[in-house]
């Protein structure tokens, strides 16, 4: 049994002397070339889910849209390479001041931009690969 409790010991504390706790190190490698081995070894998760290798969103409204109460606006929102892909729109930051019909579609679909209330905030495109920020101003 104390045969048992020391190796457990020893186990331990090998482990926790070996740098294993620290998710930057890699195993055998000394703790003073940890930051060479993060650039060295990029992840490739993180390469392929880089959006800047993607292009941008365009709107074709803008990236800030002006309008009036009950005044409506015809926004289309494209990609290079993403032709009639899907297209959602977040417009939970408007806050009540415009609304945006419909909420979802393609890059074909023409998205209305209605003012409701006066004053700021924004709604969200995001296509597959990338986001946009359209910022919408209503006024009287």
């Amino acid at each position: 049994m104390k045969l048992l409790v020391a190796t457990a010991l020893g186990v331990a504390l090998l482990a926790g002397c070996s740098g294993g706790g620290s998710p930057s190190v890699a195993p055998g490698v000394p703790a003073t070339n940890a930051q060479h081995v993060s650039s060295a070894f990029p992840s490739a998760v993180s390469e392929t889910m880089n959006p800047n290798h993607f292009p941008p969103v365009h709107s074709s409204c803008g990236n800030h849209v002006r309008i009036v109460v009950l005044g409506i606006v015809d926004c289309r929102f494209t990609q290079m390479g993403n032709h009639g892909g899907a297209v959602n729109i977040d417009t939970s930051h408007l806050m009540g001041l415009a609304t945006v019909s419909p909420t979802s579609g393609t890059t074909k679909t023409d998205f209305l931009v209605t003012g409701v209330l006066s004053g700021q905030g924004y709604f969200i495109v995001e296509t597959q690969t990338r986001k946009l920020r359209v910022v919408v101003s209503v006024s009287l």
